[in-house]
């Protein structure tokens, strides 16, 4: 459930820094996985406990691009992503296993936030780019450290 929230709340971050950017595509494909983790979120919990969550979260999403700004927030939500994919290393490490992560769905999102790292190198926006060619590269270290410990070496 944690991880469908996360993902509200990025995605709601991305979409507004979108917004404040005149970035329409990123708002577009943002607020979409946005209102995709909120629908999730709606049909795993009951609907009083779901409103409660989607409303605390997109509250607070606003309330920090009112306080901090885009350029903030947005390496607020950098920082939690970057969170996020190396707890995923450390469970495939502590665990000897890497079931159930997907690779393939992994190297989607490091493909993806390339692309909007390449975007923001056009648009010459240093905190964008960062930030997505971070999460690019975060998610490339998913992908080895999966391949690694699914092909263990035969020295061990």
């Amino acid at each position: 459930m944690s991880a469908w929230l996360q993902g509200l709340f990025l995605g709601a971050i991305w979409a507004g820094y979108g917004v404040a950017t005149g970035q329409w595509v990123l708002l577009l494909s943002e607020g979409a996985f946005a209102l995709g983790s909120a629908a999730i979120v709606w049909r795993l919990l009951a609907p009083p406990r779901a409103l409660v969550s989607l409303l605390g979260c997109i509250s607070l999403v606003a309330v920090l691009f009112w306080l901090v700004g885009p350029g903030p927030c947005l390496i607020l939500a950098s920082i939690a992503s970057l969170t996020a994919r190396f707890a995923q290393i450390v469970t495939t490490v502590r665990t000897h296993s890497a079931a159930g992560v997907s690779i393939a769905t992994w190297s989607v999102i490091a493909a993806s936030n390339a692309a909007w790292a390449a975007n923001g190198v056009q648009r010459a926006d240093t905190i964008f780019t960062w930030s997505a060619a971070a999460g690019a590269l975060a998610s490339l270290l998913v992908i080895v450290t999966c391949l690694v410990i699914q092909t263990p070496s035969r020295l061990v």
